[in-house]
């Protein structure tokens, strides 16, 4: 009876190895692959602000021109006069918007996050026709479809949190 009692425990524990190694595996292999499914979506997520903002950086730099080249353009005159930099400027807004979305919701890098801040705040502080644009949607019920909590600006201080 003894040996039936250990043969039975034998294989118990033998069960109960094989499960907990199985179980081990399939977790380690579960979070690899989540791994993989993360770092995919933020490559993709990457990808698309950085050709996204491919296609505006010309325009953001033909408005530096034009606004160094006269005292005053203002947001009237693109809006009237170069319908498609005035466009630029709500499409880099919106672009703006969606960075800082992602990264309040952990899928920017911080070293990422730091340098797009950094150029955030660039063409806010180069373009008075940026900041102009801004200030209105800040007044208007437009600001809350930037995704931004109400403390939240678009356009933050850069703040350093190096990795």
């Amino acid at each position: 009876m003894s040996e039936l009692l250990l043969e039975v425990v034998k294989f118990v524990v033998q069960g109960l190895v094989l499960g907990g190694a199985g179980l081990l595996v399939t977790t380690i292999y579960s979070k690899k692959q989540q791994q993989l499914a993360e770092d995919e979506f933020n490559h993709k997520l990457l990808m698309r602000f950085n050709d996204w903002y491919d296609e505006l950086n010309n325009n953001l730099h033909e408005i530096k021109t034009l606004e160094n080249g006269k005292q005053e353009i203002s947001l009237e005159y693109l809006k009237k006069q170069k319908p498609d930099l005035y466009s630029t400027l709500h499409d880099y807004l919106n672009l703006c918007a969606e960075e800082k979305l992602w990264n309040r919701k952990g899928r920017i890098d911080p070293i990422i996050w730091n340098s797009w801040v950094a150029g955030m705040n660039y063409w806010y502080k180069e373009l008075q026709a940026l900041k102009e644009l801004w200030g209105q949607e800040k007044k208007t019920t437009n600001k809350d479809s930037y995704y931004l909590k109400k403390s939240d600006d678009l356009f933050p201080e850069t703040k350093r949190t190096d990795s």
